[in-house]
């Protein structure tokens, strides 16, 4: 269970950090690396 959180923590703390690269224009959700990204850590999240 703890090493789950931690990838979901990890999966959010590459979220955080790519946000500034993104263009300004482009969502978290429109950006697919990012939005394969948000999916899995919630199928993670779903499932444990």
């Amino acid at each position: 269970m703890n090493e789950l959180w931690h990838i979901q923590k990890t999966l959010f703390e590459i979220i955080e950090e790519a946000r500034p690269h993104l263009k300004q224009h482009e969502t978290a959700s429109a950006n697919p690396i990012v939005k394969k990204v948000v999916e899995f850590a919630f199928i993670i999240s779903g499932i444990y």
